[in-house]
């Protein structure tokens, strides 16, 4: 990696809520994404090297296309503030701002790109 790189780790989904269907995947998934986000970037800081997670919320693609069924729907979108799941490239967004140099002071951190549902 040259200096003004940039690392983006994903992290599970519900990373910062957490879930009890995810009792064994969410606890190690989070604590290694986290450690190691800030791992690294505490290690290649020194070069400018910078290194952030995202933890997407519900993100509208094939796999979770289910939610939008039914019942379901209306609890999952009553738990997220702006009122709607996310789309593909609202991850994208925040990929390309921390990517970009108005994210050149940012590292370390987890964004929660979830539209408020980890409030």
């Amino acid at each position: 990696m040259e200096q003004n790189d940039h690392i983006t780790v994903f992290a599970p989904p519900l990373y910062l809520s957490g879930s009890p269907l995810l009792i064994l995947y969410n606890p190690t998934g989070c604590i290694a994404d986290n450690c190691f986000t800030k791992s690294v970037a505490k290690e290649l800081g020194s070069r400018n090297i910078r290194c952030n997670a995202i933890a997407p919320g519900f993100i509208e693609t094939d796999m979770t296309s289910y939610l939008k069924d039914g019942n379901s729907a209306e609890k999952y979108l009553s738990d997220i503030p702006l009122g709607r799941f996310g789309k593909a490239e609202d991850i994208a967004n925040v990929t390309l701002f921390l990517a970009s140099d108005m994210g050149n002071y940012l590292t370390g951190q987890v964004i929660s790109a979830c539209g408020g549902l980890n409030i």
